[in-house]
């Protein structure tokens, strides 16, 4: 007669070999990942500094601009609401590059790699803190870039373009961050 427990042990190994087989949808990687981004934004709008006169017409609101497709989820949604610096942090998407001025911060998805040079452009000295994850982001005038080294999310800063564009960048961030060439 077999032994009872080593039924049990079986299954349970079989149980535990069938889970990890399941693969992980891409989907939640990728959600993963903008849940990361996200929370770089947040803290990015710690470390860089606007003209005084903007953040006095901001009255008490600093605008996130989303732009692009991906499986986002709810990731940027959950930093709308926060206080940073006394002001309150606003979550907007746009479609159209000419509407994207109006905000202090706008993070531009890879999914908007063809159109990147006329988003780019139609920020163009206006003090946008220009975010994406387009390979060519900083080359193009991009501000921050991320990039995965080692399955870990980085990032860059073109301190070129963010002098353009009038922002003062924190010497704390500027530490962590590669700097683009």
């Amino acid at each position: 007669m077999p032994y009872p427990n080593s039924r049990i042990s079986a299954f349970v190994i079989i149980f535990l070999i069938c889970l990890t087989a399941v693969p992980v949808s891409v989907s939640s990687s990728e959600t993963r990942a903008y849940e990361i981004k996200a929370a770089f934004l947040y803290n990015f709008v710690k470390f860089v500094e606007w003209p005084e006169s903007l953040m006095k017409q901001s009255r008490g609101i600093i605008t996130v601009g989303i732009m692009g497709t991906g499986d986002f989820g709810n990731a940027f949604d959950v930093i709308a609401g926060r206080s940073v610096k006394d002001m309150k942090l606003s979550v907007r998407y746009f479609e159209k590059a000419e509407d994207i001025r109006a905000c202090h911060l706008l993070f531009v998805s890879d999914s908007e790699k063809n159109r990147l040079r006329d988003i780019l452009e139609s920020v163009r000295g206006y003090p946008v803190l220009t975010v994406g994850d387009a390979e060519d982001f900083s080359t193009l005038g991009g501000i921050i870039r991320f990039y995965t080294e080692n399955n870990k999310v980085r990032f860059e800063i073109n301190i070129s373009a963010a002098s353009k564009a009038d922002l003062k960048i924190s010497a704390k961030l500027l530490e962590v961050a590669k700097i683009a060439k």
